[in-house]
C-alpha cells in the first residue's frame, strides 16, 4: 500500500461546501425568527416557552457542519481504510467541535487522512486480532495470525433463555472490520458493505441450525461454552495480513501457518 501525495476531491465537494454554508445561513435566519416569535408571544401569554428548541444556534450549526463532514468523508473513499474505532473517533471529534466546512479545510483535513491511510489500515488490523484474542495478542510486539483462532469475544450463550449461542452485539463492528480487511486485500473494495447486520444474522442463523457459518474468506462456528472458532479460507490473504503486521513491527514472519 502506498500513500498519495495529492488528494483528488470529488467535484461535488465545492457544491457541498456551498450547500453547507447556505444551510448555516438559513439556521441563523430560523433562530432570528424563533427569538422574534417568543418576543411576540411574551406580550400576551405568561408562559412564553411555547416552541422548544433544545440546542443553541452554535450547537445546531456545529451539528450541521459535522453531518457534512461525515458525508464528505464517505465521498473520499477513506473509510475502507478505517476500522470502527477510527471512524467513531473521527465522528466524535466532529460532533464535539466541527471545523469550518470550506474547500481548503476539507482538502487539508482529508489530505492528512489520505497520507495516514496505510497507518489506519494496519492499526485496524492489529486492533481486530487483539480484540478477538486479547490474551494471545496483548503485547505491543509482532504476532502472527494462524489459519484458525479461538475467541471468546464474539459469542454468548445463556442457557436459561437460549437454545443456541449467538453473536454478541458488540462483536458486530469487529466482524464487519474483519470482512473489510479481506475485501480490501482481495481488491474488492466496491463490493464491501459497511453494515454489521448481514454477517451477524448469517452467523446466528447458522448457529441456530447447529451449523458453521462459511463465506469465501472465513468460517465461524459458535459453541455453547462461549467460544467461537474462526478459520481463514483464503490463506494467501492471511499471508498478506501477517506480512503487514510484520512490516509494521519491523519483524520477520517466523514459522509457517
Amino acid at each position: 500500500m502506498t500513500s498519495p501525495r495529492q488528494l483528488a476531491l470529488p467535484k461535488t465537494i465545492k457544491d457541498l461546501a456551498q450547500e453547507c454554508n447556505k444551510a448555516l445561513e438559513e439556521c441563523d435566519i430560523l433562530y432570528s425568527y424563533y427569538v422574534k416569535m417568543h418576543s411576540t408571544i411574551g406580550k400576551s401569554i405568561k408562559y412564553n416557552n411555547v416552541l422548544h428548541i433544545n440546542q443553541t444556534t452554535d450547537e445546531t450549526k456545529n451539528r450541521i457542519r459535522a453531518k457534512y463532514w461525515d458525508h464528505a468523508l464517505n465521498m473520499t473513499g477513506l473509510p475502507i481504510y478505517m476500522d470502527a474505532k477510527t471512524k467513531q473517533d473521527f465522528q466524535n471529534s466532529l460532533y464535539k467541535d466541527a471545523p469550518p466546512f470550506d474547500e481548503q479545510t476539507i482538502r487539508d483535513t482529508f489530505l492528512t487522512a489520505a497520507v495516514n491511510k496505510d497507518e489506519y489500515m494496519i492499526q485496524g488490523i492489529i486492533r481486530i486480532f487483539k480484540t478477538l484474542c486479547p490474551s494471545k495478542y496483548k503485547t505491543n510486539s509482532a504476532f502472527k495470525v494462524n489459519k484458525k483462532i479461538i475467541t471468546s469475544y464474539i459469542c454468548e450463550f445463556y442457557r436459561k433463555w437460549q437454545d443456541h449461542p449467538v453473536t454478541r452485539y458488540e462483536a458486530g463492528d469487529t466482524l464487519n472490520d474483519l470482512q473489510r480487511v479481506f475485501y480490501f486485500l482481495d481488491n474488492r473494495v466496491e463490493e464491501y458493505k459497511p453494515d454489521i447486520k448481514p454477517i451477524r444474522n448469517a452467523i446466528d442463523e447458522a448457529a441456530r441450525k447447529g451449523e458453521e457459518y462459511k463465506d469465501e474468506y472465513f468460517s465461524i462456528k459458535l459453541f455453547k461454552n462461549g467460544n467461537a472458532h474462526i478459520k481463514f479460507n483464503k490463506l494467501d490473504l492471511l499471508d498478506k495480513v501477517n506480512e503487514l503486521i510484520a512490516d509494521y513491527y519491523g519483524a520477520s514472519l517466523g514459522d509457517g501457518r
